[in-house]
């Protein structure tokens, strides 16, 4: 017996190490997890920063050295809690964290930021590109860090006390800093970018920064609710206050928020699925289900000029049949599965919202409300014009007849035929009307009709030393009937070199 008692002493003595050891690990295990939070809860503050952080390397790099390693949200890497020993000696894994080289654009060294830090009543669009790009990017990332410590904000609120002023008001300012900034790069961009090669990568990846950060605010639940319960309760007086609310609401309820996870799991899935498939056959065209493409500004011309009536008959019925089931050779002009699978996503989109179409879906939270409002208002629209139509029919059917020996008119044939009629009937040459309507006395006498309609005045103002583009471009500011600064008006007409699309026209502050 005490020979069977000293054995159990023993090995109780034995377990007790045992258990100790499991004790510590168990404390260990529990501490790790506290520091993985700690940090989990710093990287989150990291990621804000750190998303989109690489897509920029090339632009940031021009005229500096950017580190080797890529530092954008899928390659960064933090270090997972290794097994723990049980042994005397415990180990603890550690972290580590890659973090995104930021533009180094601030007020102090940098004229864009500086200007739009400073209000001031327009834009430095004569900043060098790299400042302009460099500070637009701070200033998107600045925008999303402060987007995430307001959700923490938002997140320790009690719903009593949720107010326009706390909920939507503490980043508008902001908010409004930054897309004035990204509109005036983008205005830089098309009309006087140093590379035209470089354009459309540089152009896609602000764009989609602009778009991911700007919008991060509707998929946070916290954010949902709250403006949910600003709408609920209608408190809110001022009218523009309640708008915004509503537009937000209604956005975010177009995006499944307020769904169970099963449903905005799978909304989620269809549109990423409909947004990469559109993209992929916009940058892989040659790989799409069609072999040539045509535009309404390449189809026109041919409509328009061509004498051929057979030429004019086969362009048109390609142009129209480009989103029909493929028969024929039509096949290869044919993008109808492309738009039938985009359809079929979209639908399962709307179904798991309650709609029966898409349409029905897009249209809920927009003014128009549903497509018999839609219906109502073209068929209002057709029957004012129809009897006017009918009557421009009539001439050019006659005019086909007498002079093209066209008795059928087509419709590929109108847009050649009204030329002509214009041509032959008036002397109407579109080419040298142009001649009468030089662009800067049209777009003054335009001002003026737009002036005496809504009682504004325009004035000319390109000599007083605001920055401009080119010595084509002119500027003009805006006043109500009181003499009330409403903005100002940047015009730049003319084509040149670097310059990548028409005219336009941008609104200071």
């Amino acid at each position: 017996m005490e020979s069977d008692n000293s054995n159990n002493d023993s090995s109780q003595q034995q377990r007790r190490p045992s258990k100790q050891t499991e004790e510590t690990a168990i404390a260990i295990r529990s501490e790790a997890r506290q520091v993985e939070t700690l940090l989990d809860q710093r990287v989150r503050m990291v990621s804000v920063v750190a998303r989109r952080a690489s897509w920029f390397g090339r632009a940031l790099s021009k005229d500096a050295t950017v580190p080797g390693p890529s530092t954008s949200w899928g390659s960064i890497s933090f270090g997972s809690r290794r097994a723990i020993s049980l042994s005397n000696t415990y180990r603890h894994a550690g972290y580590y964290a890659l973090f995104p080289v930021v533009p180094n654009a601030t007020p102090e060294n940098n004229r864009f930021v500086a200007n739009i830090c400073n209000t001031e009543d327009w834009p430095a669009i004569c900043a060098p590109p790299k400042e302009m790009y460099e500070g637009t990017v701070r200033m998107l990332l600045e925008y999303g860090a402060t987007m995430h410590e307001h959700m923490k904000l938002l997140e320790e609120m009690k719903s009593e006390d949720l107010t326009f002023e706390n909920v939507i008001e503490p980043f508008l300012a902001e908010e409004e800093q930054v897309l004035y900034a990204f509109h005036t790069l983008w205005t830089r961009m098309l009309t006087d970018w140093p590379s035209s090669r470089e354009l459309h990568a540089d152009f896609m990846k602000i764009h989609e920064l602009t778009i991911n950060e700007v919008s991060a605010k509707w998929k946070y639940d916290v954010f949902f609710k709250a403006v949910k319960t600003l709408c609920e309760r209608n408190e809110t007086t001022d009218r523009w206050k309640r708008r915004l609310a509503d537009f937000y609401y209604l956005q975010m309820k177009s995006i499944a928020m307020g769904e169970t996870s099963k449903k905005h799991e799978q909304f989620v899935g269809h549109d990423s699925f409909v947004e990469h498939y559109i993209l992929r056959y916009r940058t892989k065209y040659e790989e799409g289900p069609w072999l040539v493409t045509a535009t309404a500004k390449s189809i026109k011309p041919i409509l328009t000029y061509c004498s051929d009536k057979a030429v004019r008959a086969t362009v048109w019925d390609k142009w129209i049949s480009r989103a029909s089931k493929p028969h024929n050779l039509a096949r290869v002009t044919s993008n109808a599965r492309t738009i039938e699978t985009i359809r079929r996503h979209q639908g399962k989109k709307a179904a798991l919202l309650g709609f029966t179409t898409y349409a029905e879906y897009r249209l809920a939270y927009k003014m128009a409300e549903s497509p018999k409002i839609v219906r109502k208002f073209t068929k209002a629209l057709a029957r004012r014009m129809r009897p006017l139509f009918d009557d421009r029919m009539q001439a050019w059917s006659d005019f086909a007849a007498e002079k093209e020996k066209l008795y059928t008119l087509a419709p590929s044939d109108l847009y050649y035929i009204c030329r002509r009629e214009a041509e032959t009937l008036h002397e109407i040459d579109s080419l040298d009307l142009m001649y009468h309507f030089p662009f800067w006395p049209t777009f003054e006498n335009m001002l003026e009709v737009l002036s005496y309609i809504f009682g504004v005045l325009f004035e000319d103002v390109t000599n007083c030393n605001l920055d401009r583009c080119h010595p084509d471009i002119r500027i003009f500011t805006l006043t109500d009937s009181s003499g009330l600064h409403l903005g100002r008006l940047y015009v730049d007409p003319f084509e040149r070199p670097n310059k990548c699309c028409t005219w336009d026209a941008l609104l200071g502050r």
